[in-house]
């Protein structure tokens, strides 16, 4: 977004708004410990200037890396939603295989011998324990869900943040470009106005001062 700007450039560790082009001229002369020394000091000048000036983008920085933390917690809560999902309807289909169960032998309840009347009980237990499996199964997914949407809305908010971050730094360095641009067309107008009335008179009169001695 920036890239266009005059002294705006980007680097791994921070941005700073200075071309790391030039910096190297600057110090290509230098060994290379000297010249890593230096660069350095030049971009911790150039960062407190930008500091100085609202043009830092430390914050943004800051901002950024709150959204890439918000969004791995939000992926992460999204996969362990799933696996609740899968547990719960693992134990769904577990308590409705054991209600089919039950629901066979109390069909030829009549027939049962001591086999099926143990059998129902073990099916029974079998039961209660899928049903309470199931009810936490659930309530974990409910949980999982609120917990998501809470993670997902910290991620949005941190996007917008850096948006609103990011617009208001460019409108920052619109207008930093706007006043040095003015005070550029302030200062070539000064020149032109002092050499055409201040240098290049003050040439003539010598030129003509200079003519007459050699005609005399």
């Amino acid at each position: 977004m920036y890239h266009r700007t005059f002294f705006y450039t980007r680097s791994a560790a921070k941005a700073t708004f200075l071309p790391h082009k030039y910096l190297s001229s600057l110090t290509g002369t230098t060994s290379s410990g000297s010249r890593k020394k230096i660069e350095a000091t030049l971009s911790d000048n150039i960062e407190s200037i930008n500091r100085i000036t609202g043009l830092s983008t430390g914050k943004l920085n800051e901002l950024k890396k709150v959204v890439q933390d918000n969004e791995i917690n939000f992926n992460k809560s999204k996969k362990q939603l799933i696996e609740f999902r899968k547990k719960y309807e693992n134990a769904v289909q577990e308590r409705s295989q054991t209600q089919g169960e039950i629901n066979i032998l109390l069909q030829r309840k009549n027939e049962w011998n001591a086999t099926d009347v143990e059998r129902f009980s073990e099916i029974c237990k079998k039961e209660h324990t899928s049903k309470e499996s199931e009810k936490v199964a659930k309530q974990k997914c409910v949980d999982q869900e609120m917990l998501v949407d809470a993670q997902q809305n910290n991620f949005l908010q941190s996007l917008r943040l850096v948006y609103s971050e990011e617009n208001m730094l460019a409108h920052k360095i619109r207008v930093v470009n706007t006043y040095v641009t003015w005070g550029l067309i302030a200062l070539n107008t000064s020149i032109f106005l002092i050499s055409t009335l201040l240098i290049e008179p003050n040439k003539r009169q010598q030129f003509e001062e200079r003519v007459q001695q050699v005609v005399a």
